[in-house]
């Protein structure tokens, strides 16, 4: 069973001006430059794609659960699998 995420979502619901949405992609655009400076991270990612690939081929299920309002994070991806091209035959 792999846990990717006990991060809780940051919901700012106040209307953003053009700094704020800059500096937005400014941080996830440093998050994401330091995932892809961590091997160990990484190598886990793989690993973890590969076994739902693998799980998906072989007609398995994927699980994946969430609760309250990130229920819809875990449909979002769940969809996501169901309209993956060429990964089930």
């Amino acid at each position: 069973m792999y846990i990717l995420s006990r991060v809780p979502l940051r919901i700012n619901f106040a209307v953003m001006n053009a700094e704020e949405i800059k500096s937005r992609f400014v941080e996830s655009t440093k998050v994401k430059s330091k995932i892809a400076q961590d091997d160990e991270l990484i190598k886990k990612i793989l690993i973890i794609a590969n076994d739902i690939v693998k799980t998906l081929k072989n007609r398995n299920k994927v699980m994946i659960c969430r609760n309250s309002g990130n229920a819809a994070a875990a449909r979002h991806i769940a969809t996501e699998f169901l309209n993956i091209g060429g990964i089930i035959e």
